[in-house]
């Protein structure tokens, strides 16, 4: 796979201070929401960012630049910092912006006049812990993982309704949340309990859930001295494969619907924080803050699967 798929064509400045999170329409696996939708202005190519600054840049990419800024109001007492966001970019979500500190979640309409937003046009229930992750349907439907272990799922029309809270699922932090595609009603859930679970949110019932454990020995330190956390889960644009980005470093591809583990590799030295699917390419790519990026093609077997993933975890391989 050429490296030009992953280098470098812009550097944007605007934060003062750390990015905490990222969304973009191009690598939005939420089950539908996609900026592939015809006649939205939300098919331009966009970057939404949050930061421990308390504010949330739209960043035009074209003109390598943010077109806008959101002032996130701050919980008294709390981190003012944005620890999630997301952008919606099809049907009733084109042209919004969901964002979360500390436990409290707003939603902004990019419709609005002004360079700079300050008083959300929707504020929904606060979850019960900070929020470290936010997904949005495309039907309308929001998640956000939360520090209790719980997922609370809203409607984000004129009520912004509390429609679920997934509990007892997870026993630590639940870190990250993905809708599975073609079955709107199943999200998929993992944190620090090294745990992923499958649940039909509207039923706020766990279907089924299974240990990331992993599977076979290793002489790497970096694995025998990290834990696998789940950082990140990403769906294959079919649904039928969930990748799992893990704290001690592994990519694991497994099927969604039983949880077999078809293919790993131990990419990194640290962390592996991200794992995407690309609809457009139909490959997974992984990235790490402060190291390298790799991309591991998609395989509708586990062979083929193995074998791109060791390709892609070959020294220097796709480097940045």
């Amino acid at each position: 796979m050429p490296n030009k798929l992953l280098g470098s064509i812009a550097r944007l400045a605007g934060h003062k201070g750390e990015v905490l999170c990222l969304d973009a329409p191009c690598i939005d696996d939420d089950g539908g929401d996609s900026s592939a939708s015809t006649g939205s202005a939300s098919s331009q190519p966009m970057l939404v960012s949050g930061g421990e600054d308390g504010t949330v840049r739209i960043w035009d990419l074209q003109a390598g630049r943010a077109s806008r800024a959101i002032m996130v109001p701050a919980t008294e007492g709390a981190d003012p910092a944005v620890t999630a966001v997301c952008l919606g970019t099809a049907g009733a979500n084109d042209r919004w912006v969901y964002a979360a500190t500390a436990a409290g979640i707003f939603g902004y309409d990019l419709r609005a006049p002004g360079m700079l937003l300050r008083e959300p046009a929707r504020r929904f229930a606060p979850s019960r812990d900070e929020i470290g992750q936010l997904a949005l349907h495309s039907n309308g439907v929001l998640a956000a993982a939360d520090d209790a272990g719980e997922v609370r799922m809203y409607d984000v029309g004129a009520t912004g309704e509390l429609l679920a809270t997934l509990t007892g699922g997870h026993t630590s932090l639940c870190c990250t949340a993905a809708f599975r595609p073609g079955r709107p009603w199943e999200l998929y859930s993992a944190g620090l309990d090294a745990l992923c679970v499958r649940w039909d949110w509207k039923k706020a019932v766990p279907m089924a859930s299974w240990p990331l454990a992993r599977l076979f020995d290793t002489s790497s330190q970096a694995q025998l001295l990290n834990p696998r956390h789940a950082h990140c889960l990403s769906f294959a644009p079919d649904g039928g494969t969930v990748a799992i980005a893990l704290g001690d470093g592994t990519i694991e591809v497994r099927l969604a619907e039983t949880g077999e583990p078809i293919a790993a590799v131990d990419a990194h030295r640290a962390a592996a924080s991200q794992a995407r699917f690309s609809p457009q390419l139909r490959a997974a790519l992984v990235v790490r803050a402060r190291e390298e990026m790799y991309s591991i093609a998609d395989a509708s077997t586990s062979a083929e699967a193995a074998s791109a993933l060791d390709a892609a975890a070959a020294p220097g391989a796709y480097q940045a």
